[in-house]
């Protein structure tokens, strides 16, 4: 029988009002804009982002506000993929990050992520392992719009953070979004691979049984404790 693990604590889907992520998730937003030569300020204050928002990393932003800046950055830079890649490149110092790395192995370090989601954003996310491999599926309240290039940023976070330990030439089993498929679908298949759905019913990413049992390359069980009672902290 299949494992299934959701987040802590999680009754039911959040509403779009309600949900939130770290500002920590636009810590490197401005550097990636300035790649494209633009200036992120008018882009911020189009999705009423004020620039003292992203003094603490830690606050808290509404999730809507986030997904629509992403959105008008890749209007802004007539980038459809701008969400990949931003997700790719993003480098922010987070309690989720500091538990992943340091967990002994990938599959802790996924397990752990789900589990502890809450303490940085507030998507509805589930961990299931069939057969050995683990599927993470997670979906955003119903009513939320501009979710195509949240997704992909989120996708590319999972993607990372396993190439991190399998290495940079890893792909997933198979991947599904509830986006529509873009005209020119080059970039996701060069990130993803080809094994790529669109206009699925959730999000979704399957990795293989082998590559869980992967070793982190910093784990450090110090770190992972303290980091882990640090997250247990903000969910009390």
């Amino acid at each position: 029988m299949a494992r299934v693990l959701k987040e802590e604590g999680r009754s039911q889907e959040p509403l779009a009002s309600d949900a939130r992520i770290r500002a920590a998730a636009l810590s490197g937003f401005a550097q990636m804009l300035k790649t494209y030569d633009l200036d992120p300020a008018p882009i911020l204050a189009k999705a009423s982002i004020l620039p003292n928002a992203l003094e603490d990393q830690f606050s808290w932003l509404p999730l809507e506000k986030f997904a629509l800046a992403l959105t008008l950055a890749a209007q802004a830079t007539g980038d459809p993929c701008f969400g990949l890649k931003y997700g790719s490149t993003a480098k922010f110092a987070n309690p989720l990050g500091y538990l992943m790395a340091s967990a002994p192995d990938l599959k802790t370090a996924l397990r752990s992520f789900i589990h502890y989601q809450r303490v940085f954003n507030s998507n509805v996310a589930s961990l299931s392992e069939p057969s050995g491999a683990a599927r993470i599926e997670w979906t955003y309240p119903v009513t939320m719009t501009n979710v195509a290039q949240l997704t992909d940023f989120v996708l590319m976070r999972f993607i990372c953070r396993v190439q991190s330990t399998a290495g940079p030439s890893w792909r997933p089993l198979s991947v599904g979004v509830t986006h529509h498929q873009p005209t020119d679908r080059e970039e996701y298949d060069k990130r993803l691979g080809s094994r790529i759905a669109f206009d699925q019913s959730c999000n979704s990413i399957v990795i293989a049984g082998a590559t869980l049992n992967l070793p982190m390359p910093d784990a450090d069980p110090n770190l992972f404790n303290m980091v882990a009672r640090f997250c247990d902290q903000e969910l009390a």
